[in-house]
């Protein structure tokens, strides 16, 4: 059972906020507002504001603010709906029963504790166990201090085939949640054993800071598998959306403006201990839409370093592809021959690798570089051919005015007529690109028939966009926590993109969610950009109980009191939506591709018929689990 808008409404008028916080504020009335001592951050000089006109407070000092639901919440440390029950008591308000399915986010907080402790395991064996003093050799040859050692919580897995499974039962950890989470397996006679032996580990961390898989390194010659072997992937743990080290460097990537992508975690570690902090990996696996996407919550500018091999060059191609497409600015610092990051820093130093960076060059630049060394610029048939590879390049910046300045710069360089590139540049958009019907944001159809209060929101998110932010507002953290971990941002149009990200990075600064401080407090971004996100937050905020009609048209029949169950039903539509769009642009490459392109697009077809069909199933699973 839910509790209705008007209810809500009900309690949150029944009691006055003024009234409540001078229980534990000494407030002075001043002006049309009353001040006092900040509950939440020790201060001298009163910053503390509350408004009786307006029902809400906000310090100055702490940038804590919202509802009397908001202090309640945050000044007795209780979630929304035991916020509502406080305050309907103390009004002689009678609420009907409330109940709450936890068991979606309970599963995941569980095997994000087992992975907390495997990982302290892995660690412990590491520094106290004698089988863990030559993997301890191994990571400081490679010249990791004792200091990054532990703050990256690096360890070793023993070579026992049932190490890991008998600390389990020790420590009274869940072998099924270990199973889940990839640390441990199952034979066919169901005895279980350990899934890294023998191997120098590294923790594999989300960008909240959370375990949720891991790297191995193999130790030992008769160790038959691959050099590096990754957790199998689990309901927390998907490589190709995971960036190694995000979470330890995303705010010196924030201050600097730009990050830095190598490719293996030694690369990261190398590169962050000599003081470089702005960096994040790939962890050896090609670069994904997915990865590109979450690093451009922090920066919109990306300088690829890689190898200096042939290798590291073909790596740092598909690399510059992606990040294209994204819409990112993207550099490539090139080193000296025979280094990779790690082996360069260490032999050169931090100075030098910085100068290496501040040089990277255009994607333009490196191509062109790439190509002369080949040769291929010395005949008229090679230099046609890399010209058209360049273009194609171009030809996936989703941004107009950026690909017309990189074709004037290509005009130039190889004296060209800007018509002729244009031209090519025509050809590649009508194979890479949708078509303009295609090309306008996969949800508008929605927005065009959405129905809500706010009329002006049909053009701003869609249903599902809408369900995600005003769940983000309503949630406790645990909530929070889980949406932003699990929401496919690439599935999200320009406006939920960008208050999520304001979201998100409020909530790793403070540790919580408050909506009136973020509209109080957006410094930085420009003031007509702070005005777009002051009018979509207020919209949804002021409606944020409410589904719109089409919301629930469209099958999402999920009870509203279940939290967990919304988000859950919320982040499949994003993912259905993201993967049809997906689906229309391989129907337009069947219509106007070459037959290589088209035979790639039917497997995909294929593949996303199936991702969808999977999606489904999920939602009616947990439809069947909660009914």
């Amino acid at each position: 059972m839910k509790y209705s808008p008007e209810l809500i409404e009900q309690v949150r008028a029944s009691v006055d906020i003024v009234d409540y916080i001078a229980q534990f504020v000494m407030l002075k009335k001043r002006g049309k507002s009353h001040i006092g001592l900040c509950p939440f951050h020790q201060e001298k000089t009163p910053s503390f504001h509350v408004s009786a006109d307006k029902q809400l407070y906000y310090c100055f000092g702490c940038a804590k603010g919202g509802t009397i639901y908001n202090f309640v919440e945050e000044y007795e440390k209780l979630s929304f709906i035991e916020a509502v029950q406080k305050l309907a008591e103390r009004a002689g308000i009678v609420l009907p029963q409330y109940t709450v399915h936890e068991n979606v986010i309970s599963e995941i907080e569980e095997a994000y504790e087992v992975l907390k402790r495997t990982a302290k395991i892995f660690h412990d064996q590491l520094v106290h166990s004698n089988e863990g003093k030559f993997a301890l050799e191994y990571f400081r040859h490679r010249g990791f201090t004792d200091d990054t050692i532990r703050k990256f919580g690096l360890g070793y897995a023993p070579r026992s085939w049932d190490f890991l499974t008998q600390k389990f039962l020790d420590e009274n950890i869940s072998l099924e949640i270990g199973e889940k989470v990839g640390v441990l397996r199952k034979r066919e006679d169901t005895s279980i054993y350990s899934a890294f032996r023998g191997r120098a580990m590294f923790p594999i961390f989300s960008p909240m800071g959370k375990v949720v898989g891991f790297g191995a390194r193999k130790l030992y010659d008769d160790d038959t598998l691959g050099k590096y072997i990754n957790s199998s992937e689990s309901f927390v743990y998907n490589k190709s959306k995971i960036l190694y080290g995000l979470n330890f460097s995303k705010d010196a990537i924030r201050e600097k403006e730009y990050a830095i992508l190598v490719e293996g975690y030694a690369d990261f570690l190398s590169l962050f201990q000599a003081g470089i902090e702005n960096v994040v990996a790939s962890s050896g696996t090609a670069l994904t839409e997915e990865q590109v996407q979450l690093l451009s919550r922090y920066t919109k500018s990306i300088v690829i370093l890689y190898d200096a091999d042939s290798a590291g060059s073909v790596a740092a191609l598909r690399g510059i592809d992606v990040v294209l497409q994204k819409n990112l600015d993207v550099r490539v610092a090139q080193l000296s021959k025979g280094h990779d990051p790690d082996s360069y820093v260490r032999t050169f130093g931090k100075d030098e690798t910085v100068q290496r960076i501040i040089n990277a060059v255009s994607f333009i630049e490196f191509l062109t570089t790439s190509f002369q060394e080949k040769g291929t610029l010395s005949t008229p048939e090679g230099l046609t051919s890399a010209i058209r590879t360049i273009v194609q390049y171009i030809a996936k910046i989703p941004d107009e005015l950026k690909r017309t300045s990189f074709v004037k710069s290509i005009a130039k360089q190889f004296a060209l007529r800007e018509s002729v590139l244009l031209l090519e540049l025509e050809k590649k958009l009508h194979v890479f690109s949708p078509s303009p019907q295609i090309r306008a944001r996969p949800t508008e159809s929605i927005r065009e028939n959405e129905e809500t209060i706010f009329p002006a929101q049909r053009k701003l998110v869609t249903p599902a966009e809408k369900e995600i932010i005003a769940l983000l507002i309503e949630g406790d953290n645990d909530l929070v926590h889980y949406i932003f971990e699990h929401t496919p941002i690439e599935a999200l149009g320009e406006n939920a993109t960008k208050l999520f990200q304001l979201f998100e990075q409020q909530f790793t600064d403070v540790g919580t969610l408050n909506v009136a401080a973020l509209l109080d407090t957006l410094t930085t971004i420009s003031k007509e950009q702070a005005e777009e996100v002051k009018t979509l937050i207020n919209e949804i905020f002021f409606d944020r109980y409410t589904l719109s009609k089409s919301w629930f048209d469209a099958g999402n029949n999920i009870p509203v009191a279940d939290l967990g169950y919304r988000a859950f039903a919320a982040i499949i539509s994003l993912q259905k939506s993201f993967l049809q769009n997906a689906y229309e642009k391989n129907q337009e490459v069947l219509k106007y591709g070459n037959a290589d392109e088209q035979s790639q697009a039917i497997h995909q077809l294929q593949v996303l018929r199936e991702q969808m069909k999977n999606l489904d199933a999920q939602l009616n699973n947990y439809r069947q689990g909660i009914f």
